[in-house]
């Protein structure tokens, strides 16, 4: 589902509980991978992703481009982690020219937490700082940031 290798944290508070994701080798705060392409062209309505490793059911994912740009609400996708994908195919390719020195990855699945937009066709060019948050039903807020280049 595109999550990194890493582990849950559990946190309870009498008849509470939390949970906290840390992927592996990567800061406590890594909680959102935001995908999209390095440079992209001007109204090419470019697609972009976020995967949110520790979304509830109930999550709201927002992004902005900017720190001055409107927040406005992602939709929640059911398709594989396309950096995943990625990955697989790669590695696909390898195994078919015989050259797989290690265990294979597991085909890409629907990503529970994947969220997904277009860019909206009026984004001027320039570098643009992709913002994305998170909030859980429960509280949590997760934040995170991409930088692209618009031509």
């Amino acid at each position: 589902d595109g999550t990194p290798n890493g582990h849950t944290i559990m946190h309870f508070d009498a008849g509470k509980y939390e949970l906290e994701y840390r992927a592996a080798r990567k800061p406590a705060d890594y909680q959102i991978r935001v995908m999209a392409a390095d440079e992209v062209e001007s109204g090419s309505g470019a697609v972009v992703y976020a995967n949110v490793f520790n979304a509830m059911p109930g999550a709201v994912v927002e992004w902005r481009a900017g720190s001055s740009g409107k927040w406005q609400t992602m939709k929640k996708s059911t398709e594989p982690d396309p950096q995943f994908a990625r990955l697989y195919a790669e590695e696909q390719s390898l195994k078919s020219a015989g050259s797989l020195k290690w265990k294979a990855l597991t085909a890409p699945m629907a990503s529970p937490h994947l969220w997904k937009t277009a860019l909206p066709k009026d984004l001027g060019p320039g570098t643009w700082d992709l913002q994305v948050r998170c909030e859980n039903p429960n509280g949590q807020k997760f934040f995170a940031t991409r930088i692209i280049r618009v031509k």
